[in-house]
């Protein structure tokens, strides 16, 4: 029980260094709650797993200095400086990657990464992120691999090429990391798999990219609505486990608000089946953070009021230290509690059921007149993985009854 209110009391003063950071006034509420001891170990523990060092040492240096031990102090000072040079490397390999892209006509946006540190916090420094997302389109994949191969970078996966062909076809992205294992570079054709039934069109999102205004390096990315509604379907997908997800979205808007166009956010939303995740994404933001949204958000969410479930669901997770990367299963049923409607859940179950994924195409390999055949790969793979987990229940629950049964009674 004692372990149960420590693990209660640090997730509270999280987020309330959080809210701090958005908002000064809550500075002595903080205050008031490191006066009552903290847990330092589990604290930094839990701001790491959240990816939230950065924000966590600049809101305690600035309103609670007096109060930090100088060792924990020193030690988020040396946390930051850690990420701010990571962040800058990373930066440096995207933009150096864009510029070859660019050199060979390939069409490239950054998704997350420095884009979104700079749009959301206004410094790379400010956000922990350990690999970088690139998106591009489908028809340049088997291009791209000849590049980045030139650069050293390796596929996750030795495929061929009709394997490939079949990836473009039923997945969204791949990953590759460099040689010396330190970069990992996410290039993706599409925002989220199939499975996760998020229909924005690859058209729209290219018509409608900007380019990033700040004193850092200018980088191509999508539009502020299509991010927003991006960052939020990414977090659902991950059932929101980690809280610099919501700091992310909550920042950019603060930042980029005179840029939205709400009412084009959700029609977007609505034309790709996400409205629900959308708004659970905004809710979050107003909920966690205390950011103050538009009178057109409190409009939407009056009309979906379902979407409060699975906010206080998300809120159940965190305040009890969930912060592992959630299983297949845990994913599956919370994104089928937030699709808009049972149309969209039934066909992502039918998808999540049938559509083949990447361990799916290293099962056998197939020419490229035959890619359908995946599908009834997948559909074998699963049957005899789930009949090897069935058996083997029923073989421990067999032999647990016959070891019963030879206790002498």
């Amino acid at each position: 029980m004692r372990g149960q209110k420590i693990q209660l009391t640090e997730t509270g003063l999280l987020l309330s260094c959080v809210r701090a950071f958005f908002d000064a006034q809550s500075d002595e509420a903080l205050r008031a709650s490191i006066s009552e001891g903290v847990n330092w170990p589990l604290l930094l523990d839990m701001a790491d797993k959240h990816g939230l060092i950065p924000i966590l040492y600049l809101t305690v240096s600035r309103c609670a200095s007096d109060l930090i031990p100088e060792a924990v102090l020193k030690g988020l000072e040396q946390s930051l400086h850690e990420n701010t040079r990571r962040c800058l490397h990373l930066t440096g390999r995207l933009l150096k990657l864009l510029d070859l892209f660019e050199t060979h006509s390939i069409e490239a946006l950054a998704l997350k990464g420095p884009a979104l540190a700079d749009s959301a916090y206004g410094s790379l420094a400010l956000r922990q992120f350990s690999d970088l997302d690139i998106l591009i389109h489908a028809r340049d994949l088997l291009k791209v691999k000849e590049i980045l191969a030139s650069e050293r970078y390796v596929p996750q996966a030795e495929l061929t090429e009709a394997q490939y062909v079949a990836l473009q076809r039923y997945n969204c992205e791949i990953l590759f990391s460099s040689a010396d294992g330190n970069i990992f570079l996410d290039m993706h054709w599409g925002l989220l798999p199939p499975q996760f039934n998020f229909t924005v069109t690859a058209d729209e999102l290219w018509h409608e990219r900007r380019r990033t205004a700040s004193d850092n390096a200018s980088l191509p990315v999508l539009s502020p609505e299509d991010t927003i509604l991006f960052l939020c379907a990414h977090g659902a997908k991950h059932l929101w486990r980690r809280l610099e997800w919501v700091c992310s979205i909550g920042g950019f808007i603060r930042n980029l608000q005179a840029q939205i166009d709400w009412q084009s956010l959700f029609k977007k939303a609505r034309d790709a089946s996400a409205e629900r995740r959308l708004l659970l994404g905004l809710l979050l933001v107003e909920k966690f953070l205390g950011i103050k949204l538009p009178d057109e958000v409190q409009t939407e969410w009056a009309a979906k009021g379902s979407v409060a479930v699975a906010v206080d669901e998300v809120l159940a997770e965190f305040l009890t230290g969930q912060t592992g990367e959630p299983s297949q299963k845990e994913i599956f049923i919370f994104n089928l509690k937030v699709m808009d409607g049972a149309k969209d859940a039934l066909l992502c179950l039918w998808r999540s059921i049938f559509v083949p994924t990447l361990p799916d195409l290293l099962v056998i390999r197939l020419p490229a007149t035959l890619l359908p055949l995946y599908y009834v790969a997948r559909a074998c793979r699963l049957a005899g993985k789930y009949f090897c987990k069935a058996a083997a229940l029923f073989s421990h629950r067999s032999t647990e009854a016959e070891l019963e049964a030879s206790i002498p009674s």
